[in-house]
Formats: C-alpha cells, sequence, structure tokens
C-alpha cells in the first residue's frame, strides 16, 4: 500500500509515550500511530455504519424500540437495581429523579 507523509501536532507527552512504546515493542512510532488512526477509523467507521442502519431501519418502523421508563420499571421489579442506585444515577448525571411504581 502506498503511503503518503502528513503533520500533525501531538503534546510532547505523548510523543514520549510512543517513543517509550517503540522502545518496547521495536516498532517506529510512526509505525504505531498508524496503527493507531486505523484502528480509530475503523471503530468510528464502524459506529457510523451501524448507525445509519438503525436510523434507516427506525425510519421504516422495521426496528423495535422499548421505552426507557419500561426497562427501569422491570429492572427495578426484579431486584436488577434499586430506587437507591437509580437515585444515585439520576443524581451523578444530572438527570431529574423519578420515583418507579412498585409492582
Amino acid at each position: 500500500m502506498a503511503t503518503i507523509a502528513t503533520t500533525i501536532r501531538i503534546p510532547q507527552d505523548l510523543q514520549d509515550r510512543y517513543d517509550h512504546l517503540a522502545q518496547a515493542t521495536g516498532h517506529t512510532p510512526e509505525h504505531l500511530m498508524a496503527e493507531a488512526l486505523e484502528r480509530y477509523a475503523a471503530r468510528e467507521g464502524w459506529q457510523i455504519e451501524q448507525t445509519r442502519a438503525s436510523l434507516t431501519a427506525l425510519e421504516a418502523g422495521a426496528l423495535e424500540t422499548t421505552d426507557l421508563d419500561d426497562l427501569i420499571a422491570e429492572d427495578v421489579a426484579s431486584g436488577e437495581i434499586t430506587q437507591e442506585d437509580l437515585d444515585e444515577a439520576y443524581t451523578r448525571y444530572g438527570v431529574e429523579s423519578q420515583r418507579i411504581p412498585a409492582s
């Protein structure tokens, strides 16, 4: 595969980490950076493809959905989570708490 040269600016500490990894693995820092970029592009590309496929299925009415409140209520009723766990999560993420009715 043909390669091209490109330039990016990175923090010195990140360069130092790549240099250390290069010494430990026997690869060049450039090889490790190219590998990291390849993995990133593959992961992000996959996520975009999956999101587009899900949106297409949702718009076509072919994707089953479940109401979040129903899922939470089921988990509370089954003992999977407690109301206290739920309240803690709401507080941690800044979401307005709601009480789940006991089943």
